[in-house]
């Protein structure tokens, strides 16, 4: 674990990635037991989702009162060490080496609102498991969640847009669940600070990616909300802001056009955040650096996620790659013993 983390440090300057490099990097046994996320419940409850004053990329216009029914998200974006293990065992072939030419991930950046993209193909051999998956595709997150439910039989998916704000928010209406000063995010999560464009004039220690769960989360358990990976939802881009948006939790995926753009959520950490209720999107074949995902879970009202019963029981791999994953969390805080 500690040569990982150390050696994150040296490849991720500057990287931004090939998956496929990691394929060869963990072996599994077909028959392996397959690692689940660790959730939180979310309780039911009703948010007043978007804003009307605080300008976003993509439309967050008109604010609306939106209904939550209980239901689980993931405590932390989906880590390397998972991903490997869905490549491994599918041979998944990522939408980056479909699409582009040689094995390549996109970051996207604006220069005074021009469009400005750099392909990277770089050795990701030895970058820490703990860190997020990123350079992925709408449509590699949804073929993992799939995957994922199918081989656990439990309903697994990715959250829709209204989930993922409810849960980022955590009851909060300032433009961070901890307050509205950006230049606070440090203490909450891997953002563009002083290490990279001093965007946000904090140091948060990280240069680029950092292992899930360094930070402090929010009030309701979850890790990562604001930076470290961009986080796709399954809401797509209808281009009128929420103008018809559901007033429920449910996801806003018909009527996408023939091309659509998928949502993603939280921000990363070469970005610029203003807001939770900041919105972005890209292609469902399209690859980025900034994008990863977090996972979730429906639940009946007798289903308690905290108590790790029914659907929240899992087995000895995950309790083991959890075990580990705290450990490394205590290394990299300083809490180990």
């Amino acid at each position: 674990i500690l040569s990982g983390l150390v050696g994150s440090e040296m490849c991720i300057r500057d990287r931004i990635i090939s998956l496929t490099c990691l394929i060869t990097a963990v072996s599994f046994n077909s028959r392996a037991e397959v690692i689940e996320p660790d959730m939180v419940e979310i309780p039911a409850g009703e948010f007043t989702m978007g804003h009307d004053k605080w300008k976003s990329y993509v439309n967050n216009k008109p604010a609306h009162l939106v209904s939550i029914k209980k239901f689980a998200l993931a405590k932390y974006e989906v880590t390397n060490k998972e991903f490997q293990q869905f490549l491994t065992e599918t041979n998944h072939t990522l939408a980056m080496e479909k699409n582009k030419k040689g094995i390549n991930c996109v970051e996207l950046t604006f220069n005074n609102g021009e469009p400005n993209v750099r392909r990277f193909s770089v050795d990701w051999k030895n970058v820490s498991e703990f860190e997020p998956a990123i350079c992925i595709a709408y449509e590699d997150a949804q073929s993992y969640v799939d995957w994922l439910a199918k081989n656990t039989n439990k309903p697994y998916r990715l959250p829709s847009e209204a989930e993922w704000e409810y849960a980022a928010r955590a009851g909060s209406s300032t433009k961070f669940f901890y307050g509205d000063d950006k230049h606070q995010a440090c203490r909450y999560g891997n953002v563009n600070d002083v290490n990279r464009d001093n965007i946000h004039k904090c140091d948060d220690g990280y240069k680029d990616y950092a292992p899930v769960g360094m930070f402090q989360a929010n009030p309701w358990g979850l890790y990562d909300i604001i930076g470290n990976a961009d986080e796709l939802v399954t809401d797509c881009d209808h281009k009128v802001g929420y103008q018809g948006a559901p007033k429920s939790q449910q996801p806003w995926n018909n009527n996408c056009g023939e091309h659509p753009m998928y949502i993603r959520r939280g921000g990363a950490a070469m970005e610029n955040i203003n807001h939770l209720t900041a919105r972005e999107h890209m292609g469902g074949n399209f690859a980025t650096v900034h994008a990863g995902f977090r996972i979730a879970l429906d639940l009946t009202s007798n289903q308690n996620c905290s108590a790790e019963q029914g659907l929240c029981k899992v087995n000895q791999a995950t309790k083991s790659f959890r075990k580990a994953l705290n450990d490394n969390q205590a290394i990299g805080s300083g809490k180990a013993e």
